[in-house]
This record gives structure tokens, C-alpha cells and sequence, in this order.
């Protein structure tokens, strides 16, 4: 499963979504099933096909979360690309960190550009657990009375709520 966030808006976002769709095709057609290297050859073709190997007019990319779910062994192998996940067990919350660069882009530092290693991370899941993805459009909506963004904790605490309405709802059945 992705969580995926163009950059862009309107056109720009638009066909950084058609592409990223294009190439998931493609991940798929090449039989890549581990989560860090779905984001490592997601960012070497859009490197490719935008020409983004120097600084250039296109720089826009991808911010994405990948989670591949064994339910034999109850786990989830997650990697991201500035985008983490959150797993809630009972009524704790666990944030699991993205590594902090996107797929494409010209990223340099000093001059040079940046080699971006994807890691994964495998979680061991037990039946009643909840594995959220989200991107930051969710934390950067603002809203409530002052219209403000929401901080991490009121996001958790949100995702805390979800979890016992939906425990609620399942004893009521």
C-alpha cells in the first residue's frame, strides 16, 4: 500500500500523479516488492524521465509512505520518503520516522548531489492494531475556531478518537 503526495498544484500536481501512477505500473511489471526499493527505483526514473540530474527547470517530486502487510507473520515493512506512519496498539501511539528526502529531485549539498538510501523498518503487528498513513496535508489543513493547523499531538489524539468510536461501534453490532 502507498500514501502518496505530489508536489505541484493544479497541472504541475496533476501529471506528477499520472506519472507516479505510470510508474507504480512499472514497480509492479519488475516484480519490486520491498518497500525501500519501490522508493529507490521510484526516485531513480523520476529522476530519469524529468531530467532532474541537474538543477533544471522540473523539480518536483513525490513525498510517499510504502507499507507491504504479511499477515502470516503479523507484520509491516514500512519506508518512506519524507512521509512516516503511525501505529496505534491498544491506546498507544508510535510514530515511524521517513527518511528525510523525496522520490525526485535535484537534492545537493555542497555542490554535490545527495545519494539517497531508503531504509525500511519491520513492525510487528497484533490483531487489533491500527497502521495509519497520512501526508502532511492533513496536519497543514488549517481549521477548528482559529483556523489553525493541527500539532502532531492533536493529530494523535484525533486518531486515539477514531479508534474508540470504531471499538465502540463493533461492540454495539
Amino acid at each position: 500500500i502507498a500514501c502518496v503526495d505530489c508536489t505541484g498544484h493544479g497541472v504541475p500536481g496533476g501529471f506528477m500523479s499520472t506519472l507516479g501512477s505510470l510508474l507504480m505500473d512499472k514497480v509492479l511489471e519488475n516484480k519490486i516488492f520491498k518497500p525501500a526499493e519501490i522508493l529507490t527505483f521510484l526516485n531513480d526514473e523520476v529522476i530519469r524521465t524529468l531530467r532532474q540530474h541537474h538543477d533544471g527547470p522540473i523539480q518536483d517530486g513525490m513525498d510517499m509512505s510504502v507499507c507491504l502487510f504479511d499477515r502470516n507473520k503479523k507484520t509491516v515493512e514500512f519506508s518512506g520518503a519524507k512521509n512516516g506512519i503511525i501505529v496505534a496498539k491498544d491506546n498507544l501511539i508510535t510514530r515511524y520516522k521517513a527518511d528525510p528526502l523525496p522520490v525526485g529531485g535535484s537534492y545537493m549539498r555542497k555542490g554535490k548531489p545527495i545519494d539517497r538510501k531508503f531504509t525500511s523498518k519491520t513492525i510487528e503487528l497484533d490483531k487489533n492494531d491500527w497502521v495509519f498513513m497520512y501526508t502532511d496535508g492533513f496536519l497543514e489543513q488549517p481549521g477548528g475556531p482559529k483556523a489553525m493547523c493541527m500539532k502532531n499531538s492533536d493529530f494523535e489524539n484525533y486518531l486515539k478518537g477514531t479508534i474508540s468510536i470504531n471499538k465502540d461501534s463493533e461492540r454495539s453490532d
